[in-house]
């Protein structure tokens, strides 16, 4: 059977001789399982959203409406009205940098004016000195620091690495948000931890062990949402501390 081989012109301005040459005699079944992987990742990150959207909201509705009354302070009195005043803060600022961290576009390279293209070397050589790359998947400029994502199929701005809990890259546009949140996340945690910690280990550990979520009880969502909330202040805290001193 012969090689067979295809040509694709890449569309970018000014350059119209750059072509970028594939083969097609990859397997039929790696592809398919490639292109089944790539839908499959993007169909996880959207539950995951919705995942870590029903935990937040769900984990601060118990402790507001069940754990904060019957065990940390009595209703109705000024510790109680500042406990919830902290919980809307870190609530507000955990929602907001987590929905702008999905929505926001981490950034695509541009190609700059004023820049020179190498055809024998596929470079582009601009006015300071620096050379930018074009990417081999998909035919575009690649600057330092900047990556190809296979999930969503392009390059990304300083390419950090794609979330599945984002459901997006996280790169140069939405960097902040990320790390915002993951800061936010974890002040949130540990004061739910700290907390909550004193009432949960008053609670026999034969009882901690038969948690009936089912039954809507101010006993057993603290027995939840404690574990919860130190589990997160531990993970998202080495998380935060690999970006922090990065």
């Amino acid at each position: 059977m012969h090689e067979q081989l295809h040509y694709h012109i890449v569309s970018m301005p000014d350059y119209p001789d750059i072509v970028h040459q594939k083969s097609t005699d990859a397997p039929t079944r790696a592809l398919n399982w490639q292109c089944y992987e790539k839908y499959a990742v993007r169909w996880l990150g959207r539950c995951m959203v919705m995942a870590a959207l029903t935990l937040i909201c769900g984990a601060t509705y118990g402790y507001v409406d069940l754990i904060l009354p019957r065990f940390i302070c009595s209703r109705g009195s000024f510790e109680c009205a500042a406990h919830k005043f902290l919980v809307a803060f870190f609530f507000v600022n955990v929602i907001f940098n987590y929905m702008m961290c999905v929505k926001t576009d981490p950034g695509s390279p541009a190609l700059p004016p004023n820049s020179c293209y190498n055809p024998s070397e596929r470079t582009f050589h601009l006015g300071d000195g620096t050379e930018w790359r074009v990417c081999s998947s998909c035919s575009s400029v690649k600057p330092p620091r900047a990556h190809h994502c296979k999930i969503c199929d392009r390059c990304v701005l300083n390419l950090d690495h794609h979330c599945p809990w984002v459901n997006n890259c996280v790169g140069y546009g939405n960097y902040r948000y990320f790390v915002n949140f993951l800061l936010f996340l974890f002040a949130a945690a540990s004061y739910g931890a700290l907390a909550m910690g004193p009432s949960y280990f008053k609670i026999p550990a034969q009882i901690r062990g038969r948690v009936a979520l089912y039954l809507w009880t101010p006993r057993n969502i603290l027995c939840a949402v404690f574990p919860l909330a130190l589990a997160i202040m531990l993970s998202v805290g080495l998380l935060l501390a690999f970006h922090l001193f990065l």
